[in-house]
């Protein structure tokens, strides 16, 4: 009977450090539970380069064989926290059968992993050249009379034959099937690619030039496929006489 007894005043004697110490485990487990994974320590979450290629050249080729993408750059550095690719003096050029070829050169740009995304920075020169013969009717709406642009905040564009540009009253500017029959060249600083869709943007200036003159704006959108530019706003433009079919 003592022993019992004995026992039982030591149970409760040590009942508070028991619920203590389960009080704490509890709340070390609550606590991990909560935070976030600890980051790793084999250096795959920073964002460093994993490795490098010199005269780095990619081909992407369609389903007939054909090449479809055509990456080139003096230097690219691959980083596998997001599986992204820096790339040096980068070229991109972009081809479709029907379609003219595109071809984008920065000092600069940054490619997604699955090459679909791409950004590129500093003297950004894009470069379409003439429509191939039977994809010349590729575009819709036409520009007659050398109709090439609407201003959309009351910018006026200067015009030779005084037919070439517009000024309106909406939110944004609209240049449809630039110059579809010859070559474009468009010149900015930083521009955004979608290589699936063959479409840039950017909401920096931009100057075109194209065989009927030169168009200058701020803030573009630019569809290879369809031969469509929207410029956003500031849009002028000089460009030549044309001759009118009678």
């Amino acid at each position: 009977m003592d022993r019992r007894r004995n026992a039982l005043d030591r149970i409760v004697a040590w009942s508070p450090v028991l619920l203590l110490g389960a009080l704490a485990a509890l709340t070390y487990w609550l606590d991990a539970q909560v935070q976030a994974p600890s980051a790793r320590r084999d250096g795959s979450s920073r964002h460093d380069p994993d490795l490098f290629l010199q005269d780095f050249k990619a081909i992407t080729f369609d389903a007939e064989g054909r090449p479809r993408e055509t990456l080139l750059a003096a230097r690219a550095e691959h980083f596998p926290d997001d599986d992204s690719a820096e790339l040096t003096k980068p070229s991109l050029a972009l081809s479709e059968t029907g379609q003219p070829t595109l071809t984008i050169t920065a000092d600069r740009g940054k490619m997604d992993g699955d090459r679909n995304q791409g950004d590129f920075i500093g003297n950004v020169r894009v470069e379409r050249v003439e429509a191939p013969a039977n994809g010349a009717d590729g575009g819709s709406a036409k520009a007659s009379n050398g109709d090439l642009a609407k201003a959309g905040n009351g910018d006026s564009a200067k015009a030779d034959n005084g037919a070439s540009a517009r000024a309106g009253s909406g939110a944004s500017g609209k240049a449809n099937d630039v110059a579809d029959q010859g070559p474009v060249k468009l010149f900015t600083e930083s521009l955004h690619v979608t290589t699936r869709d063959q479409r840039v943007q950017t909401d920096r200036a931009v100057t075109i030039q194209d065989p009927r003159g030169i168009i200058r704006g701020k803030g573009l959108e630019f569809d290879n496929k369809s031969k469509t530019v929207r410029l956003n706003s500031n849009v002028s433009g000089t460009f030549q006489p044309q001759d009118i079919s009678k």
